[in-house]
């Protein structure tokens, strides 16, 4: 494609002055005509129509070459980068993948030793009140010591508090696995309309999707 003052010429601030001029025009000329009552509306339209056509072909010549330019650049640039990008991000995820077993190691460790904590303060709370029972027993008080063995324990959960190193932080993130397609629920289900249309174009009115209605619509076509 020639250039001019290293711009490709089909893009050029002129070019481009012009073509928009022109499309206005184009357009601009048919204000006002665009309902169709009478024959002769009818074949001034389907004129005026290839006259559109051709300006959006137009408009492709005019534009498609830059933008092939500047998408194959595109691509370049974004295989620069994902060159640089894929041995980093690759070893990114084996970060982050060793921290979060570590954190769910931890996790683990922190709830044995509290639920160990909370099953030694219970057995002494238990010893505590046997003992306290035993007491009342021997002082004559047989009902007091049985409601206090009878008394729901309530034993506090100690909590253990942890230290991360600096700059180390997570959050929960929630995730999903679909066990079984057939029982999710309809309000989880989404139809596929690529499938319908195949199946429509191909059977037109003899269609027969429960829940799906077919109509046929009229698209112009004109040949120039």
């Amino acid at each position: 494609m020639p250039e001019v003052n290293g711009e490709p010429a089909g893009l050029t601030t002129i070019d481009r002055t012009e073509l928009a001029h022109e499309l206005r025009t184009l357009i601009e000329s048919g204000d006002g005509k665009l309902t169709v009552r009478t024959d002769d509306e009818a074949q001034w339209i389907t004129g005026y129509r290839v006259q559109l056509r051709s300006a959006v072909e137009r408009i492709h010549d005019f534009c498609d070459p830059n933008i092939a330019r500047l998408h194959d650049a595109h691509k370049a640039a974004i295989r620069d980068r994902d060159m640089l990008t894929t041995p980093v991000a690759n070893r990114l995820r084996i970060v982050d993948r060793a921290l979060a077993e570590y954190e769910q190691a931890r996790r683990t460790e922190v709830a044995r030793l509290e639920a160990e904590l909370a099953r030694t303060a219970r057995k002494l709370e238990e010893d505590r009140r046997l003992a306290e029972a035993e007491r009342l027993e021997a002082q004559g008080q047989p009902e007091a010591a049985q409601a206090l063995l009878e008394a729901p324990i309530v034993v506090v959960a100690p909590k253990i508090e942890r230290t991360r190193p600096e700059g180390l932080s997570f959050r929960s993130h929630w995730t999903f696995t679909i066990t079984d397609a057939a029982l999710l629920p309809r309000e989880y289900m989404m139809p596929d309309e690529k499938k319908i249309g195949e199946v429509v174009r191909a059977m037109k009115n003899l269609t027969n999707i429960p829940g799906v209605a077919v109509e046929e619509r009229q698209v112009q076509v004109t040949r120039s």
